[in-house]
Protein backbone atom coordinates (compact mmCIF):
# COMPACT_ATOMS: atom_id res chain seq x y z
CA UNK A 1 0.00 0.00 0.00
CA UNK A 2 1.74 3.55 -1.01
CA UNK A 3 2.53 5.61 2.10
CA UNK A 4 0.74 8.70 3.37
CA UNK A 5 2.95 11.61 3.65
CA UNK A 6 2.02 14.53 6.18
CA UNK A 7 3.30 18.55 5.64
CA UNK A 8 3.21 20.44 8.07
CA UNK A 9 3.27 23.64 5.98
CA UNK A 10 3.04 24.01 2.30
CA UNK A 11 5.77 25.45 0.63
CA UNK A 12 5.79 27.99 -2.82
CA UNK A 13 6.53 25.51 -5.46
CA UNK A 14 8.95 26.71 -8.39
CA UNK A 15 9.34 25.12 -11.44
CA UNK A 16 12.63 23.41 -12.25
CA UNK A 17 15.25 23.81 -14.42
CA UNK A 18 18.80 21.60 -15.50
CA UNK A 19 21.87 22.63 -14.20
CA UNK A 20 24.45 24.11 -16.96
CA UNK A 21 27.57 23.71 -17.13
CA UNK A 22 30.43 26.34 -18.29
CA UNK A 23 30.25 24.82 -21.79
CA UNK A 24 26.24 26.01 -21.53
CA UNK A 25 25.45 21.27 -21.74
CA UNK A 26 23.07 20.04 -18.97
CA UNK A 27 24.94 19.02 -16.11
CA UNK A 28 24.37 15.13 -14.52
CA UNK A 29 25.43 13.04 -11.95
CA UNK A 30 25.62 9.28 -11.39
CA UNK A 31 23.07 6.77 -9.97
CA UNK A 32 24.30 5.10 -7.12
CA UNK A 33 23.37 2.21 -5.47
CA UNK A 34 22.93 1.97 -1.38
CA UNK A 35 26.53 0.93 -1.15
CA UNK A 36 27.69 3.79 -3.19
CA UNK A 37 28.59 2.37 -5.99
CA UNK A 38 27.43 3.68 -9.89
CA UNK A 39 24.38 2.25 -11.32
CA UNK A 40 25.07 0.56 -14.61
CA UNK A 41 23.29 -1.07 -17.14
CA UNK A 42 23.47 -4.17 -18.59
CA UNK A 43 26.07 -3.32 -21.51
CA UNK A 44 27.91 -1.31 -18.45
CA UNK A 45 27.20 1.96 -19.37
CA UNK A 46 26.88 3.98 -16.41
CA UNK A 47 23.53 5.30 -15.66
CA UNK A 48 22.72 8.87 -15.19
CA UNK A 49 20.40 11.71 -13.96
CA UNK A 50 19.88 15.69 -14.32
CA UNK A 51 20.64 18.04 -12.34
CA UNK A 52 17.81 19.95 -11.68
CA UNK A 53 17.30 23.25 -9.45
CA UNK A 54 14.02 25.54 -8.58
CA UNK A 55 13.86 28.69 -10.80
CA UNK A 56 12.55 31.23 -8.44
CA UNK A 57 11.23 33.43 -11.13
CA UNK A 58 9.09 31.02 -12.18
CA UNK A 59 6.82 30.07 -9.01
CA UNK A 60 4.06 27.29 -9.85
CA UNK A 61 0.38 27.56 -8.75
CA UNK A 62 -0.42 25.85 -5.00
CA UNK A 63 -1.34 22.08 -5.13
CA UNK A 64 -5.61 21.85 -5.01
CA UNK A 65 -6.89 19.04 -2.43
CA UNK A 66 -8.56 16.31 -4.33
CA UNK A 67 -11.42 15.73 -1.77
CA UNK A 68 -12.76 19.47 -1.45
CA UNK A 69 -10.90 21.13 -4.36
CA UNK A 70 -10.16 24.17 -1.94
CA UNK A 71 -6.21 25.66 -2.60
CA UNK A 72 -4.06 24.35 -0.22
CA UNK A 73 -2.11 27.53 -0.03
CA UNK A 74 1.07 28.26 1.18
CA UNK A 75 1.94 27.44 4.60
CA UNK A 76 -0.85 25.05 5.38
CA UNK A 77 -0.37 21.44 6.83
CA UNK A 78 -1.00 18.94 3.80
CA UNK A 79 -0.55 15.34 2.59
CA UNK A 80 -0.08 13.30 -0.35
CA UNK A 81 0.78 10.36 -1.55
CA UNK A 82 1.83 8.70 -5.19
CA UNK A 83 -0.10 5.76 -6.30
CA UNK A 84 1.61 3.30 -8.63
CA UNK A 85 0.03 2.91 -12.21
CA UNK A 86 2.27 0.35 -13.76
CA UNK A 87 5.57 -0.73 -13.57
CA UNK A 88 6.88 2.56 -13.63
CA UNK A 89 3.72 4.94 -13.72
CA UNK A 90 2.06 6.49 -10.65
CA UNK A 91 0.00 10.25 -9.68
CA UNK A 92 0.77 11.82 -6.80
CA UNK A 93 -2.43 12.83 -4.82
CA UNK A 94 -2.91 15.76 -2.43
CA UNK A 95 -5.79 16.17 -0.03
CA UNK A 96 -5.91 19.34 2.43
CA UNK A 97 -5.51 18.59 6.48
CA UNK A 98 -9.29 18.87 7.51
CA UNK A 99 -10.57 16.48 4.46
CA UNK A 100 -10.32 12.55 5.50
CA UNK A 101 -7.49 10.37 4.55
CA UNK A 102 -7.67 8.07 1.13
CA UNK A 103 -9.22 5.04 1.77
CA UNK A 104 -7.43 1.73 1.19
CA UNK A 105 -9.37 1.07 -2.21
CA UNK A 106 -8.23 4.96 -3.22
CA UNK A 107 -4.22 3.79 -3.00
CA UNK A 108 -4.87 0.00 -4.51
CA UNK A 109 -4.21 -0.16 -7.85
CA UNK A 110 -4.83 -4.39 -7.33
CA UNK A 111 -7.79 -6.66 -8.66
CA UNK A 112 -8.51 -6.89 -4.53
CA UNK A 113 -9.55 -2.87 -4.72
CA UNK A 114 -13.06 -3.68 -5.68
CA UNK A 115 -13.45 -5.72 -2.11
CA UNK A 116 -11.73 -2.95 -0.43
CA UNK A 117 -14.45 -0.92 -1.45
CA UNK A 118 -17.26 -3.04 -0.80
CA UNK A 119 -15.55 -3.20 2.55
CA UNK A 120 -15.46 0.89 2.98
CA UNK A 121 -19.38 0.98 1.32
CA UNK A 122 -20.52 -1.58 4.22
CA UNK A 123 -18.83 0.05 7.02
CA UNK A 124 -20.90 3.22 5.82
CA UNK A 125 -24.62 1.50 5.59
CA UNK A 126 -24.72 -1.52 7.80
CA UNK A 127 -26.18 0.62 10.13
CA UNK A 128 -29.31 1.02 8.14
CA UNK A 129 -29.66 -3.13 8.25
CA UNK A 130 -32.77 -2.78 10.59
CA UNK A 131 -34.45 -6.29 8.76
CA UNK A 132 -33.77 -9.68 7.07
CA UNK A 133 -34.49 -8.31 3.90
CA UNK A 134 -31.88 -5.25 4.13
CA UNK A 135 -29.19 -7.24 5.34
CA UNK A 136 -29.52 -10.24 2.78
CA UNK A 137 -29.22 -7.31 0.31
CA UNK A 138 -26.02 -6.11 1.34
CA UNK A 139 -24.68 -9.47 1.97
CA UNK A 140 -25.57 -10.05 -1.73
CA UNK A 141 -23.75 -7.15 -3.49
CA UNK A 142 -20.92 -7.86 -1.00
CA UNK A 143 -20.71 -11.85 -2.52
CA UNK A 144 -21.56 -10.86 -6.38
CA UNK A 145 -18.43 -8.24 -6.12
CA UNK A 146 -15.93 -11.11 -4.59
CA UNK A 147 -17.28 -12.84 -7.34
CA UNK A 148 -16.60 -11.07 -9.75
CA UNK A 149 -13.27 -10.12 -8.28
CA UNK A 150 -12.61 -14.10 -8.37
CA UNK A 151 -13.58 -14.59 -12.27
CA UNK A 152 -10.58 -11.64 -13.06
CA UNK A 153 -8.31 -14.15 -10.95
CA UNK A 154 -9.34 -17.15 -12.52
CA UNK A 155 -9.31 -15.19 -16.30
CA UNK A 156 -5.58 -14.08 -15.36
CA UNK A 157 -4.43 -17.55 -14.45
CA UNK A 158 -6.54 -18.91 -17.72
CA UNK A 159 -4.35 -16.11 -19.58
CA UNK A 160 -1.12 -17.23 -18.18
CA UNK A 161 -1.60 -21.11 -19.26
CA UNK A 162 -3.14 -20.21 -22.78
CA UNK A 163 0.01 -17.91 -23.02
CA UNK A 164 2.96 -20.31 -22.28
CA UNK A 165 0.92 -23.16 -22.92
CA UNK A 166 1.15 -25.04 -19.33
CA UNK A 167 0.27 -24.21 -15.94
CA UNK A 168 3.01 -21.67 -14.36
CA UNK A 169 3.73 -21.02 -10.43
CA UNK A 170 2.27 -17.26 -11.47
CA UNK A 171 -0.69 -19.09 -13.02
CA UNK A 172 -1.43 -21.63 -9.79
CA UNK A 173 -0.90 -18.57 -7.56
CA UNK A 174 -3.62 -16.54 -9.21
CA UNK A 175 -5.81 -19.65 -9.41
CA UNK A 176 -5.31 -20.20 -5.99
CA UNK A 177 -6.54 -16.70 -5.13
CA UNK A 178 -9.36 -17.19 -7.65
CA UNK A 179 -10.42 -20.83 -5.30
CA UNK A 180 -10.35 -18.32 -1.83
CA UNK A 181 -12.36 -15.64 -3.24
CA UNK A 182 -14.82 -17.98 -4.46
CA UNK A 183 -15.20 -20.32 -0.71
CA UNK A 184 -15.30 -16.93 0.94
CA UNK A 185 -17.98 -16.26 -1.23
CA UNK A 186 -20.20 -19.23 -0.63
CA UNK A 187 -19.68 -18.26 3.11
CA UNK A 188 -21.03 -15.24 2.98
CA UNK A 189 -23.56 -16.25 0.92
CA UNK A 190 -24.48 -18.96 3.74
CA UNK A 191 -24.91 -16.28 6.20
CA UNK A 192 -28.31 -16.49 7.13
CA UNK A 193 -30.53 -13.37 9.69
CA UNK A 194 -33.01 -13.95 11.66
CA UNK A 195 -35.92 -11.85 12.19
CA UNK A 196 -37.28 -10.18 15.29
CA UNK A 197 -40.20 -11.75 16.63
CA UNK A 198 -40.95 -10.06 19.87
CA UNK A 199 -44.28 -8.74 19.70
CA UNK A 200 -44.53 -4.65 20.58
CA UNK A 201 -46.63 -4.09 23.48
CA UNK A 202 -50.06 -2.03 23.03
CA UNK A 203 -50.99 0.66 25.33
CA UNK A 204 -54.05 -1.04 26.50
CA UNK A 205 -52.80 -4.02 27.78
CA UNK A 206 -51.26 -1.96 30.47
CA UNK A 207 -53.36 -0.71 33.50
CA UNK A 208 -50.27 1.01 34.66
CA UNK A 209 -48.99 4.05 32.27
CA UNK A 210 -45.53 2.77 34.08
CA UNK A 211 -45.66 -0.36 32.80
CA UNK A 212 -46.12 0.48 29.58
CA UNK A 213 -43.21 2.39 29.37
CA UNK A 214 -41.48 -0.04 31.07
CA UNK A 215 -42.36 -2.99 28.25
CA UNK A 216 -41.99 -0.22 26.01
CA UNK A 217 -38.28 0.33 26.90
CA UNK A 218 -37.22 -3.25 27.34
CA UNK A 219 -39.04 -4.44 23.58
CA UNK A 220 -36.64 -1.09 22.00
CA UNK A 221 -33.89 -2.51 23.64
CA UNK A 222 -33.94 -5.94 22.38
CA UNK A 223 -34.63 -4.94 19.67
CA UNK A 224 -31.63 -3.26 19.06
CA UNK A 225 -29.72 -5.84 20.67
CA UNK A 226 -31.30 -8.05 18.09
CA UNK A 227 -30.22 -6.29 14.98
CA UNK A 228 -26.64 -5.49 16.23
CA UNK A 229 -26.12 -9.01 16.44
CA UNK A 230 -27.18 -9.45 12.63
CA UNK A 231 -25.34 -6.92 11.79
CA UNK A 232 -21.98 -7.92 13.40
CA UNK A 233 -22.56 -11.43 12.10
CA UNK A 234 -22.29 -9.88 8.64
CA UNK A 235 -19.29 -7.59 9.57
CA UNK A 236 -17.33 -10.39 11.27
CA UNK A 237 -17.87 -12.78 7.78
CA UNK A 238 -16.64 -9.58 5.37
CA UNK A 239 -13.87 -8.59 7.30
CA UNK A 240 -11.97 -12.35 7.01
CA UNK A 241 -10.55 -12.28 3.33
CA UNK A 242 -8.76 -14.64 3.06
CA UNK A 243 -6.27 -13.41 0.73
Amino acid sequence: MARIHHVAHAQQRYATVPVLDENGDEKSTPVLRKDGTPKTTKKGREITRRVTVADKSQPQPNHTCGKCHTEIKVGDPYKWVKTKSGPYGGATKYRCHTCPSWRPSELSSSKMAAIYGEQENLGDVLHEGQDVDSLEGLRDAFAQTVREVADEYRESADNIVDGFGHETYQSDELAEKADELEGWADEIDSTEFDSFDDEQPEEGDFEDEDDYDAATFDYETNEESHWDEQREALQNVTDECPV
